[in-house]
């Protein structure tokens, strides 16, 4: 049922407490946060890409935090015609881990905002976006890292005058860094209010 005015603005400002709420205890804790969500990114790079021997750390940065990756190449990677990077040649790149933090502190306010559910329906929600944006960090921020490495392949073939087709990694990381993370971070957090309402009236209904 929509929103009329009056709840909609409740809403909004419930939203914006409860958003702010979880990014400053993501702020807080975003050390060990970081370096608990580092084994899934891992699993993720090696899920998407079997061209690099990927070493993970967590480096401070300005403030901040970067979920840094210094990946050595596992096969020979054409970049250009004549010109290749063979086994053995380490790159590196990184993603700041406050970025990374946002998706789920936007599907997680979402949740525990969202107007007229019940607590068995808000908890079983707060679960599935919990699991749901570790999956979204396990498949995004891999890809992020991944396409950061592929523009310097593409550098490296502009460097030599050449052309180099652009792979679905780096088209993903486009995406990603220009809103598509959060655009799934909302979808996330719908698709778990929704999921958290239908299990929650079984739960009720078999009980």
């Amino acid at each position: 049922m929509p929103m009329d005015s009056a709840e909609l603005v409740r809403f909004s400002v419930r939203l914006l407490l409860v958003w702010l709420l979880l990014s400053v205890l993501a702020f807080v804790f975003r050390q060990p946060v970081g370096v608990f969500l580092l084994p899934f990114v891992d699993f993720g790079i090696h899920e998407w890409s079997q061209d690099f021997a990927p070493g993970l750390a967590l480096v401070a940065k300005d403030n901040d935090y970067l979920i840094s990756v210094s990946a050595w190449v596992l096969r020979p990677i054409p970049v250009a015609a004549g010109y290749t990077v063979n086994p053995g040649a380490q790159m590196t790149a990184g993603t700041h881990l406050t970025h990374t933090l946002v998706p789920p502190v936007i599907t997680l306010s979402l949740i525990l905002a969202w107007p007229g559910a019940a607590l068995a329906q808000r908890i079983i929600a707060a679960i599935g976006g919990i699991l749901l944006s570790l999956l979204l960090v396990t498949a995004t921020v891999p890809l992020v890292l991944l396409g950061n490495l592929e523009i310097m392949f593409q550098n490296m073939a502009e460097q030599a005058g050449r052309s180099r087709p652009v792979p679905f990694s780096l088209d993903a990381m486009i995406f990603l860094e220009s809103g598509g993370r959060w655009l799934l971070a909302v979808l996330a957090g719908l698709l778990c209010i929704r999921a958290g309402k239908l299990l929650a009236g079984r739960v009720q209904a078999n009980g």
